[in-house]
C-alpha cells in the first residue's frame, strides 16, 4: 500500500511591513510634519506682522491726540504764517507757561519742543515707525476769524504704512 505523504504547507504569515508600506508610511507622516510646520510658521510671521501694524497705529493715534490738544487753546501760530506750509508748526498756548511749543520732525522722528530759554524736547514717535514727511498748514478764512491747521505726515514700518491728512479748526 502507498502511504501519501501530505505536505502540511503553512501559511506565511506576515509579522511586519513591506518596503512599500514603509515608503507611503513615511510620506504620509512627512506630509503632516511639513503641513504643521508651515502652519506654525505662517501663525509666527503672523502675530509678528499683526505686532507691527498695531505699533504704527498706536503711534499714528498718539500723534493725532498729541497734535489736538497742542492745537487747542491757542493764543498765536507762530508757523506757519498764514496761507503758507511748514514743516515745522510752532503756537503759543494759552496760559502755559513754556511757549513757544512747536513740533517738528528730525531724523525721521516727531519731536515736541517747549520753551525758548529752558528748551525741552520729547519724541512723539518710537523707533519702531519711520515718519517720512511732516507738514503743517496754515488756513485763514475770509469770511469768519476762525483759522484752521491742516496736519499731513507719512508713516511707515517694516510692514505697514499710513498716512495723517487732518483739519483742525481754531477758534
Amino acid at each position: 500500500m502507498a502511504i501519501l505523504k501530505v505536505k502540511s504547507s503553512k501559511l506565511k504569515t506576515n509579522d511586519g511591513f513591506t518596503l512599500i508600506e514603509t515608503i507611503i508610511y513615511i510620506g504620509i507622516i512627512a506630509i503632516i510634519i511639513s503641513s504643521f510646520l508651515l502652519i506654525s510658521q505662517q501663525i509666527i510671521f503672523s502675530t509678528s506682522r499683526t505686532r507691527h501694524q498695531i505699533e504704527l497705529t498706536e503711534n499714528q493715534k498718539f500723534l493725532v491726540q498729541k497734535i489736538n490738544w497742542l492745537l487747542r487753546n491757542i493764543d498765536s501760530i507762530n508757523t506757519p504764517s498764514p496761507n503758507t506750509s511748514s514743516g515745522i508748526l510752532s503756537i503759543n498756548k494759552v496760559g502755559f507757561n513754556d511757549n513757544p511749543m512747536v513740533l517738528s520732525l528730525a531724523d525721521n522722528v516727531v519731536y515736541l519742543t517747549t520753551g525758548s530759554t529752558t528748551t525741552s524736547t520729547a519724541p512723539l514717535t518710537n523707533n519702531s515707525v519711520i515718519v517720512t514727511s511732516l507738514t503743517f498748514y496754515q488756513l485763514t478764512f475770509a469770511s469768519s476769524s476762525q483759522n484752521a491747521i491742516r496736519v499731513t505726515a507719512n508713516m511707515e514700518n517694516d510692514v505697514a504704512s499710513t498716512t495723517i491728512d487732518k483739519f483742525v479748526l481754531i477758534k
